[in-house]
């Protein structure tokens, strides 16, 4: 029976009997405000996976509530870092912060609330950031033209890891073809008036109407820098425009350049101040340009250069 009906059973009882059930009924309006076996938990968290930064990034940390009513209370708190050599925090209150990488190694920030009742804390993995200050040359073609050279050997998906600078020094970068170009050739120039040896100059990988576009992610760059990418494409005996186009994707926005790589032995485009995204990539898509009048819109990539910017 129902607590309303229970009192209307009972309404026309006298005397301390009334006052009682009057009281009863008081009770059981209040319990109904309730849901059995809930309960009243308040709580925050900063995720579960560690948070991944390099030296000299900023991040922001955000305190995660589990309900709005949560967020609406607690609005009074205080973070720490274990070890401020690591990591250091731009500021020390509040619901969010901001975290500076300082040294590669981990540690663990913790925020707690003024009452001490909600707490949470995040493993902070920072990692070195390789300051680039030697350019990266990368060959793309038959013949590997040895060092300074970094070759990628075949035109289909695959890696080149930890690409060496100029001075053979081991940067982290890496070069991933994500879309594969359709082959490979030794018909580029076999002299040019770049610098460039005739294994780089007269090897290329190439494509065209069949396979419109390929696709080359550089990863692992310091996102905190910013990078020229030159490029060069060539192919000899022809008299066509063979004009390839370069667009290169990073944090903010896509620049294009092109060159016509027909008996190219002079000419190499660069992208400038190019900043890579916050996971440290910069996207490359190589296709035929829009003055290209060749029948099968041949495009190729001979070789890519990374220098710091200035």
């Amino acid at each position: 029976m129902h607590c309303e009906h229970f009192f209307y059973a009972k309404v026309r009882s006298s005397g301390w009997r009334f006052l009682l059930l009057l009281l009863l009924f008081a009770s059981c309006k209040k319990s109904e405000d309730v849901t059995f076996g809930s309960k009243d938990v308040r709580a925050v968290s900063l995720g579960t996976a560690p948070l991944e930064l390099m030296e000299g990034d900023t991040v922001a940390l955000d305190l995660i509530f589990n309900s709005r009513a949560t967020e609406a209370l607690y609005k009074d708190f205080s973070w720490t870092v274990k070890d401020p050599a690591i990591a250091r925090l731009e500021a020390k209150a509040g619901v969010a912060i901001s975290l500076v990488g300082l040294d590669s190694g981990a540690t663990t920030v913790a925020v707690v609330s003024s009452d001490q009742r909600l707490k949470a804390e995040k493993t902070i993995l920072v990692s070195k950031s390789f300051l680039l200050t030697d350019p990266v040359y990368i060959n793309f073609g038959v013949t590997p033209p040895g060092a300074p050279f970094n070759s990628v050997s075949a035109p289909q998906t695959g890696r080149l890891a930890n690409l060496a600078d100029s001075k053979g020094v081991s940067t982290g970068i890496n070069l991933d073809i994500i879309d594969d170009f359709e082959g490979e050739n030794g018909s580029g120039m076999l002299s040019n008036t770049l610098g460039l040896p005739s294994s780089v100059s007269g090897t290329a990988f190439w494509g065209s109407n069949n396979n419109p576009a390929a696709v080359i992610k550089l990863s692992n760059l310091n996102r905190n820098r910013y990078y020229d990418l030159s490029f060069y494409g060539s192919r000899r005996d022809v008299a066509d425009n063979r004009e390839t186009q370069y667009t290169v994707t990073g944090r903010y926005a896509s620049a294009t350049v092109a060159q016509n790589a027909s008996g190219n032995g002079s000419v190499i485009s660069t992208v400038k101040n190019v900043r890579p995204t916050t996971s440290g990539d910069v996207v490359i898509a190589v296709k035929a340009g829009p003055n290209n009048n060749n029948g099968l819109k041949y495009f190729y990539l001979n070789a890519i250069m990374i220098e710091p910017s200035k």
